[in-house]
């Protein structure tokens, strides 16, 4: 009976040791007092698990708020140099991968920086900054056993003033002055009158039957001294030309005249003498 229950007691303590949790360190180093909003810098990451030896697993960095302890946000870069921020959805695979080596350990540096445009970033202000780790089976975070607190700088956000657009002054418009077409006048839209020019006509050779006396002056019927009357201007021409017409017709109808005044006076004459005739025989 003894016996059997020192081999139950041995047996408690054996199973105890095989299914008591491995031991694991997991610390951070070399964070910076403070950075921008937009720094990059590198943290040291000190890892070691008992029995993980070859064991691979997937560094992700995270700030969080003060007040918002559970909020994490910020960028990790990967082994290819790629930022993985954990959004949309997280995919451990992105973040950076370690293999431990044979005794259960890894030491190195990892790059982060905050990402300033997650919801969880506040502005300027202390932050607390943790390292997780996930399994290759995507199971985690699991959280170093320190953080350490680093101050954020944003950069001020000033709101640009409008620049106000001055309105343009319209400056006095000149108005284009009309050039004065001259108007036509009559004398220029008459048609022009065309300069007659005389042309001297032979001067006739008197003959007997255009021979006339009058009160001792002689006229020759039909003959004018044209050559007087040719000046240089058209006007001199014409009237030169209608008194030379005018003296034309009034010759022939003078000379008329006194033909028919002198028959008159003689038949008056002849008429007095017969009257006077009969009146002395009768008596």
């Amino acid at each position: 009976m003894l016996k059997l229950f020192r081999a139950t007691i041995i047996s408690g303590i054996l199973f105890f040791l095989m299914v008591s949790p491995a031991f694991a360190a997991f610390a951070i180093s070399g964070v910076p007092a403070s950075i921008t909003s937009e720094q990059e810098f590198q943290v040291t990451v000190s890892l070691s698990i008992s029995g993980s030896a070859g064991n691979v697993y997937y560094l992700r960095a995270a700030f969080a708020h003060l007040d918002t302890p559970s909020s994490y946000f910020g960028y990790t870069k990967d082994n290819v140099g790629a930022w993985y921020n954990g959004t949309p959805s997280i995919d451990h695979t992105k973040f950076y991968q370690v293999t431990m080596d044979s005794s259960g350990t890894w030491n190195g540096t990892v790059s982060v920086k905050p990402d300033s445009q997650s919801s969880a970033f506040k502005g300027s202000g202390d932050y607390t900054l943790k390292v997780g780790r996930y399994t290759a089976a995507g199971s985690g975070p699991t959280w170093s056993d320190d953080s350490v607190t680093i101050t954020i700088s944003a950069p001020p956000t000033s709101t640009p003033t409008p620049t106000s657009t001055p309105t343009p002054t319209s400056g006095p418009t000149s108005t284009p002055t009309p050039t004065n077409t001259p108007t036509p006048t009559m004398g220029s839209l008459a048609t022009p009158t065309p300069t007659r020019v005389p042309t001297k006509k032979p001067t006739p050779t008197p003959t007997k039957e255009s021979v006339e006396e009058e009160d001792g002056e002689v006229f020759v019927l039909g003959a004018q001294d044209v050559s007087a009357s040719v000046t240089s201007t058209p006007e001199v021409v014409v009237e030169a030309t209608t008194s030379a017409q005018g003296k034309n017709w009034k010759t022939p109808v003078f000379a008329g005249v006194l033909i028919v005044a002198g028959v008159s006076l003689i038949g008056i004459s002849a008429y007095s003498f017969l009257a006077k005739g009969k009146t002395g025989r009768i008596m």
